[in-house]
C-alpha cells in the first residue's frame, strides 16, 4: 500500500512494486488517513509506503492495526523527521530524489529483514543519544555502526572495520529502530524534540 498527502506519488514506486513481486491489483494507494485505514482493516497489507508527512500518531496507529507489516518512510533529506518516524515505528525510509533503483534497494533490504542508515540520521541519532537519558542500550557494536555511518563510511567499509559481513549490518541498524521505536513517544519523553 502507499500512503501519500498531496501530490500523487512518483508512478516508480507502485513499478518498483510490481517489479519485486506484488499483484498490481494489490497494491492500494491512499491519499486520506481514513480511507487508510479502512483498506488497511480490509486487506492487512504487509508492507506500507507512507509519506513523512503523515504524522507520527497516524504511522503508530497503522503500526498498532498490523504489528507485523513493515512500514517505510518516504521524504526528502529531512533527518529531523525520519528520526521521528523511526521513533513511531517505520522499518525504513528511502529518498524522493533516489533514483528506481536505489528506492527498489532500499525497498528488498527492508523486506529481507535489514534498514538503512545514511549520514545525517546516525549524526542525529548520535546527538539525540548523547543527551537524553535513555531506557536501553545500545551494544558496542550497534553504537560503532551509528559512529561511522555518522561520519559517511559506506556499509562494505564498516564491514571492514568492525570485522563483521556486509549483510548483518542493516539488521543492527533494524535493532537500532526498534529500540528507539519501543521508546516512549509522548513529548515528555521524546528521544530527539
Amino acid at each position: 500500500m502507499i500512503m501519500h498527502h498531496g501530490d500523487e506519488p512518483d508512478s516508480s514506486l507502485k513499478h518498483i512494486l510490481t517489479d519485486i513481486g506484488y499483484p498490481d491489483d494489490l497494491i492500494f494507494q491512499s491519499e486520506q488517513d481514513d480511507t487508510a485505514f479502512k483498506i488497511m482493516d480490509r486487506h492487512l497489507p504487509n508492507l506500507l509506503l507512507v509519506d513523512l508527512d503523515t504524522p507520527p500518531e497516524v504511522i503508530q496507529q497503522l503500526h498498532r492495526i498490523n504489528q507485523g507489516m513493515l512500514i517505510i518512510g518516504i521524504s526528502g533529506h529531512d533527518p529531523v523527521k525520519i528520526l521521528r518516524a523511526i521513533h513511531a515505528g517505520i522499518s525504513g525510509y528511502l529518498f524522493t530524489d533516489q533514483s528506481p533503483e536505489q528506492q527498489k534497494n532500499q525497498v528488498i533490504m527492508t523486506l529481507r529483514g535489514g534498514s538503512p542508515i545514511d549520514t545525517e540520521v546516525a549524526q542525529l541519532m548520535l546527538k539525540c543519544i548523547g543527551k537524553t537519558d535513555l531506557p536501553f542500550r545500545f551494544t558496542n557494536t550497534e553504537q560503532e555502526i551509528l559512529n561511522l555511518a555518522g561520519h559517511g563510511i559506506e556499509l562494505e567499509q564498516i564491514s571492514d572495520d568492525l570485522h563483521i559481513p556486509e549483510y548483518m549490518i542493516p539488521g543492527y541498524i533494524k535493532n537500532i529502530y526498534r529500540k528507539i521505536s519501543m521508546y516512549q513517544s509522548d513529548e515528555q519523553n521524546c528521544l530527539c524534540h
